[in-house]
């Protein structure tokens, strides 16, 4: 299991959700929120925004950091740039953190 998956997982138990319920807030089909869970496919930008937006700590699942009231100006650009851009590079970013932070 990847931390990403780890965290997402661990999210949801923190919302006290199920996982059909997750991708339901993310506009994922249940088997692929299976497989983030699973470490075997990563979420892309566009989940973690729509599940974000229904009260799921993005932030958290992306970094493993809590979010706070109030994010430095580099948390707030990196957010701003993961968000637009395109789901490859997203992955890519999400894979080079995980391997930084293991």
């Amino acid at each position: 299991m990847t931390a990403i998956a780890h965290r997402l997982e661990q999210e949801r138990i923190r919302l006290n959700i199920s996982q059909m319920e997750m991708s339901r807030l993310g506009g994922v089909a249940l088997s692929a929120y299976h497989s983030f869970e699973k470490g075997t496919r990563l979420p892309s930008g566009d989940f973690i925004e729509q599940a974000q937006g229904a009260g799921v700590d993005g932030l958290y699942i992306v970094t493993g950091q809590r979010d706070t009231a109030t994010l430095s100006a580099d948390e707030t650009r990196l957010l701003e740039l993961f968000h637009r851009a395109e789901e490859r590079m997203q992955q890519t970013v999400l894979q080079l953190l995980q391997s930084y932070s293991a």
